[in-house]
């Protein structure tokens, strides 16, 4: 499915209904034979509405956009304007941890790069304070007309008591390439293995940056911004067979 294929998936509330959705051609790059479980493109959803439905978790407001893309195509995409801490949106199908090469898509466009923005995966919510611990990668500046980008993995967890209420690991950190607010990117996130610790991050296909770690191996995924302001389109989750 194309970044302007519409209408062609829905939310999926849990790996029980992977069965009816099978093997299908998801977002992205790379996903032969991949099961996919959870598809959010945003097709059926308002222009200006807000986002996301109650069901979802949420911190900071999110809205529905139409777009104009470069081949005519209208259709609908999520914005997020990043404020101190970030806008972010968690979706509700939770990894029960029995799946083998989890796989997480989204297309995106960086408007205003002046922070980070980031893609999340095993976030994990405390029941009662509604923390959340999560790993996130994440593309930083890199925004002006050849100018490298730095791509970080980086496990989250936030925490009241501390600092800005939150701490930060960073598990791997490198140079990347120009992410520029003219075009549309593909982001894709591999969980590879048993215990889905071993990451592994591309840009449209090619990868960018990997890392090891074991704190989190389940989890919802999800999309946050720091101060950026950013389009995205075409969630997906998946994993091999």
């Amino acid at each position: 499915m194309s970044r302007f294929s519409k209408g062609v998936g829905r939310a999926v509330s849990s790996f029980a209904l992977a069965a009816v959705l099978g093997s299908i051609a998801p977002p992205g790059i790379g996903w032969a034979d991949t099961t996919i479980v959870f598809q959010q493109d945003f097709a059926n959803t308002p222009k200006g509405a807000w986002y996301p439905p109650p069901q979802y978790l949420m911190r900071g407001p999110l809205w529905i956009e139409h777009t104009i893309q470069t081949d005519g195509t209208n259709g609908p995409v999520l914005t997020t304007a990043g404020l101190f801490q970030g806008e972010r949106v968690v979706f509700p199908p939770s990894i029960d941890g029995t799946q083998t090469n989890l796989r997480y898509d989204v297309d995106f466009q960086r408007i205003v790069a002046l922070v980070d923005t980031a893609m999340m995966w095993h976030v994990n919510v405390d029941p009662v304070s509604h923390a959340q611990r999560f790993y996130q990668a994440a593309v930083l500046h890199g925004a002006e007309p050849g100018a490298a980008s730095s791509w970080r993995i980086q496990l989250i967890e936030e925490q009241p008591g501390v600092g800005r209420g939150f701490t930060v690991e960073t598990l791997a950190n490198v140079e990347g390439p120009t992410v520029s607010p003219e075009a549309w990117h593909h982001m894709q996130v591999r969980a590879e293995g048993s215990d889905h610790d071993n990451f592994v991050v591309s840009l449209d296909g090619a990868d960018v940056v990997s890392a090891q770690d074991s704190t989190l191996r389940s989890g919802r995924v999800g999309l946050r911004v720091g101060l950026d302001s950013t389009l995205w389109d075409n969630v997906s989750v998946g994993y091999d067979p």
